[in-house]
């Protein structure tokens, strides 16, 4: 439980580590409780952290900074699991629309395999632009509702799209031929 001296004091390294060391376990058994696996709970609690680290000037907590970190350790739970639906229908799309279309393991293997080469690829990207790439490309946000989320103009939203999908296509280009 926090005291209310540390409810908002999330902007200080001081305050942000006391906050991490109250909070994470919490986090992660929200996390675990909803996934039955530990990497990926302690990877989800991390991004959780990460986010508030990195929003941490900007960031308007009202009420119970307690709350707020438990709502988003559920809503990252969700994002988890929305965007790996997301990536299970893209790989059923890509199978299905695939001109020759026949469900043979190795057609299965090579496609698996790809998605997991973007996958490693777009976690290569620099961190705002694969930030960017993954609200647009895994989310399906617009680059108006990105601009707005990101505080950034819709013509930076824009290249950094742009960037990633140049970075992507060169580092897939041997794969694709």
């Amino acid at each position: 439980m926090l005291d209310e001296g540390h409810q908002h004091d999330f902007a200080t390294k001081r305050g942000f580590a006391a906050i991490y060391n109250i909070m994470w376990r919490k986090l992660y058994n929200i996390c675990f409780h909803h996934t039955s696996n530990k990497h990926l709970a302690e990877e989800l609690v991390q991004e959780i952290f990460k986010s508030l680290w990195e929003r941490r000037e900007t960031l308007k907590i009202e009420g119970s900074i307690e709350n707020y970190l438990s709502r988003a350790a559920r809503l990252k739970v969700a994002e988890h699991f929305r965007n790996q639906a997301i990536r299970a229908r893209n790989l059923q799309d890509a199978i299905q629309d695939h001109p020759l279309a026949e469900n043979t393991t190795q057609q299965m293997l090579d496609l698996h395999f790809l998605d997991e080469r973007i996958t490693s690829l777009v976690d290569q990207l620099p961190s705002h632009c694969r930030q960017v790439y993954v609200m647009s490309r895994h989310e399906g946000l617009s680059n108006t509702q990105i601009a707005s989320s990101m505080s950034i103009s819709e013509k930076t939203v824009e290249n950094q799209i742009g960037r990633a999908l140049s970075y992507l296509r060169k580092r897939l280009a041997n794969l694709l031929k």
